[in-house]
């Protein structure tokens, strides 16, 4: 691992230079303005602090961390001063969130949970169709309405009972 030199280490050097003679005193100056400029340079603008939670770098005077959204420390006020916090450090106001339950096809458009279904026709479908399936089809379950077509409606019972969840859906209902 390389050593890490200090400015003042630079300096010495440059001075012991200085005084065998190697160096002049015109080139002693410059060497040593460019040396402080160069660290000048390396220096943050802002003061800067490390959250203690995910171990960022922040804004000196951050109450709550951009990074990780933790509370880094304690809110101190005045009684008559009052508080501004700003969160959202870039300024934005764009909605990054995204949601996939929501359908950007068909008749459903933007309504969470699937396509619309209007409950008198699955009720009827039901009612007439049901040991075939076909409100099941209606519903675009169409494995479940095959599994219906060859088990007569999961041997009637399952015909029934859909009939009755059917009865008991608000209209429209989203499948």
């Amino acid at each position: 691992m390389p050593e890490t030199i200090s400015l003042a280490d630079e300096i010495a050097k440059l001075k012991k230079l200085l005084d065998d003679g190697i160096l002049t005193q015109e080139e002693f100056d410059a060497q040593k303005k460019r040396l402080l400029e160069s660290t000048n340079q390396t220096q943050p603008t802002q003061k800067t602090k490390f959250c203690k939670f995910c171990a960022e770098s922040i804004d000196f005077d951050c109450i709550i961390c951009p990074k990780c959204g933790k509370q880094v420390e304690e809110i101190k006020t005045n009684a008559n001063a009052p508080i501004n916090v700003n969160v959202n450090q870039n300024q934005s106001s764009a909605n990054t969130n995204s949601n996939s339950n929501i359908h950007t096809y068909g008749p459903g458009v933007g309504i969470r949970g699937g396509a619309p279904k209007d409950k008198w026709v699955a009720v009827l479908l039901c009612f007439f169709f049901g040991w075939l399936g076909m409100h099941k089809f209606y519903e675009g379950r169409i494995l479940l309405g095959v599994i219906y077509i060859f088990t007569c409606g999961l041997f009637f019972i399952g015909w029934g009972l859909d009939f009755i969840i059917l009865l008991t859906k608000p209209n429209p209902y989203y499948v």
